[in-house]
This record gives C-alpha cells, sequence and structure tokens, in this order.
C-alpha cells in the first residue's frame, strides 16, 4: 500500500511539471510584437499633398492626385533566421496625403504577431514576383488583393505595380488639362529592395519603420530628368525603358530613415 501512495505522488509530481513545461512553451509561443510601417511622401524634402495643392517640377505646374503600388514577399531576417510578414498587399498613399496635416502624419501599414526578436533587414518587392503576375485576376480568390481587376492591364498580360497620376500645365496658362499617368509594369519593372536596419521586435509592443519617399527626386534623379511632355502616360510596353526608369525612381527614393 506504501509503495502505491509513492507511484501515486510521483506520478503527480510528473504530470505537474508536464503541464509547467507545456505552459512555458505556450507563453514563449505567445511572445509576439507589432510592426508599424510609416510612409511618407516629400517633394524637394517638404510634405507632398495631394490636388489640388500644386508643386513645381523644372518650371512645370504638378498637381499630383494618387500615388499607389503593390508590395510582396516582406520578410525581417536576422541571426535568428527569416520571418515572412506579407506575402503581397497594396499600400494607397493618396488619401493620407489629401491635406499638410494628413501628409506630415503620413500612412501607417500595420503589421500585427510578429515573433518578437533581434533582426537586422526588412526586405520586400515594389511590385509582384513573376509567378504571381503570372496569374491573371480571375486566377485568384474573390478575397485577394489580386483579384482586383483595375489593377491589371490586360494588354501587357500584367499587373499595375506602381501607380503615379496627376496634372500638369506644360504651357503655363493656369489650366491643368495635361494629364499623367505613370502606370508601371511588367516582370522588369519589380524593385527588389532590402533595408539593412537594427529592428527589435518586443513582447506585445509596437515598432515603428518610418519611410520616406521624395516624388521630386524619382523624376529627377541628378543626372536625368524625365520628359513628362514626351511621355505623360505610360500606357504600352513599347515606354518599357521610361517604365524602368520611373520603377527604379521610386525604389531609388523609398528611403528607411
Amino acid at each position: 500500500m506504501q509503495l502505491n501512495k509513492k507511484i501515486y505522488w510521483t506520478l503527480i509530481a510528473g504530470i505537474a511539471l508536464f503541464g509547467l513545461s507545456l505552459s512555458s512553451c505556450g507563453d514563449d509561443m505567445d511572445q509576439l510584437g507589432a510592426l508599424k510601417l510609416n510612409f511618407k511622401l516629400n517633394y524637394q524634402g517638404q510634405p507632398l499633398v495631394m490636388t489640388p495643392n500644386q508643386v513645381d517640377f523644372n518650371g512645370i505646374p504638378f498637381k499630383v492626385s494618387r500615388v499607389s503600388f503593390f508590395i510582396s514577399e516582406m520578410k525581417l531576417s536576422g541571426t535568428e533566421g527569416q520571418v515572412d510578414l506579407k506575402e503581397v498587399d497594396y499600400i494607397n498613399l493618396t488619401d493620407s496625403h489629401a491635406d499638410l496635416a494628413a501628409a506630415q502624419k503620413g500612412y501607417d501599414y500595420l503589421i500585427n504577431d510578429v515573433p518578437i526578436g533581434q533582426y537586422n533587414t526588412i526586405s520586400f518587392n515594389l511590385g509582384l514576383t513573376d509567378e504571381m503576375n503570372a496569374k491573371a485576376p480571375s486566377d485568384y480568390s474573390a478575397g485577394s488583393i489580386l483579384a482586383d481587376q483595375s489593377e491589371y492591364c490586360a494588354d501587357w498580360g500584367s499587373y499595375i505595380y506602381i501607380k503615379i497620376e496627376g496634372l500638369m500645365d506644360f504651357d503655363g496658362d493656369g489650366i491643368f488639362n495635361d494629364g499623367i499617368t505613370m502606370h508601371l509594369g511588367s516582370n522588369d519593372a519589380m524593385v527588389a529592395k532590402q533595408y539593412d536596419h537594427a529592428i527589435t521586435i518586443k513582447d506585445k509592443e509596437e515598432t515603428q519603420l518610418n519611410f520616406t519617399l521624395d516624388l521630386y527626386k524619382v523624376f529627377d534623379d541628378g543626372s536625368t530628368v524625365y520628359d513628362f511632355e514626351k511621355y505623360p502616360r505610360t500606357h504600352t510596353l513599347d515606354l518599357i525603358e521610361q517604365i524602368k526608369f520611373v520603377a527604379q525612381g521610386v525604389g531609388r527614393e523609398l528611403q528607411l530613415n
């Protein structure tokens, strides 16, 4: 009878320890934080406000009405490995820059449930992978970001990775009737971005990364100036060099501060 009691209490102790072990593992697995990416549009170093506000592009009055882009394969990397954050999503900065107060605040893109840890790189594509772009919106489920027909160009067989739209006044008569439509797509327009930056994700806390995009520098890199009067719209792949120039400009000027 005494032996049975010893066995009984040994079993009870073992079960308790096992329960503590499970609880401890669960606590580790629940250690998650959040990552906020803040995007601000600038123009020559100043907050960019959408139309009816106007800016000057080398003597040409310019009203910007839209800036948006796809991101894909967003990841964090560190000494302990890699964390996939987003397979694909769409960032539209238009409404968040409707007035000066909004432009100064920028657009917040929040990612929850990020494993805690020390990371040294964040990477993503401006645009889509070749595999994603090989499909059409009808190939994706209705709830997918990629099911949106308005972000796809059937003539190209490609999604529109980046949109920059607005109006210019080429002749300076005060009438903004020269449409600017930078629609950038095709596999060659995708820009892979990698930022080396110390990033700490803490349990139940929010870490913020601040990005800026100077739209003026997208079109004027200091040596080459985009010719809006000659190429106000990039609606055909005959203009792939112009498409690549602007897409690469967005990639170059999207800075992590």
